[in-house]
């Protein structure tokens, strides 16, 4: 299943609000939430750093995101690393599988958005 870039980032900042919000540590929510408030604003910022590796790795092709190929990858990791942390919080293999569905939610609304215009 293949997603729009744009999609697929609007899927990682409100998966990101989502998991900033857990955290309890005031000064490093407050940062988190800038980010994810920047993320949203700029997504292209976070993506001209990313965009080689996940090219390479044939997640992101044409401004699309196989998602697919992308949950292939969390799998990978979560086989080896039962948790991965960043900006204070870590995520999981089930925290990381909702990250898969909202994208995979993201992609079917927009096809029967596609669908219903037709």
């Amino acid at each position: 299943m293949k997603i729009t870039l744009e999609k697929a980032m609007e899927a990682l900042s409100e998966f990101m609000g989502e998991q900033v919000n857990t955290i309890h540590d005031p000064v490093k929510r407050s940062v988190g939430l800038f980010v994810v408030g920047a993320l949203k604003k700029n997504p292209e910022g976070l993506m001209s750093k990313a965009r080689s590796w996940l090219e390479m790795a044939g997640v992101v092709s044409d401004n699309m995101v196989d998602v697919d190929v992308f949950k292939a990858g969390l799998d990978n990791i979560f086989a080896n690393e039962p948790k991965v942390s960043y900006l204070g919080f870590g995520i999981n293999e089930g925290e990381a599988a909702n990250l898969v569905k909202k994208m995979m939610s993201k992609a079917q609304t927009a096809t029967v958005t596609v669908t219903e215009v037709e």
